[in-house]
């Protein structure tokens, strides 16, 4: 039997299958991470905390910064 290829088929194609990757683009029940959902929190981190005192960090790198 011959006949002709499908058109826009490629080699290793199967005929009626999904594609190998036939999942993307799917809607898998969460949003994907450039859309923001919800309201922003806000900063969580205390400023001015006693204990940062006590924190030593190290020197900074690159320009000078004046204080």
């Amino acid at each position: 039997m011959e006949g002709q290829a499908a058109v826009g088929a490629w080699c290793g194609d199967e005929p009626g299958g999904p594609p190998a990757r036939w999942w993307r683009g799917q809607v898998l029940g969460w949003p994907s991470p450039g859309q923001p959902v919800g309201q922003a929190e806000g900063r969580t981190r205390r400023r001015h905390k006693l204990s940062d005192k006590l924190i030593v960090r190290r020197r900074r790198t690159g320009k000078k910064h004046s204080r």
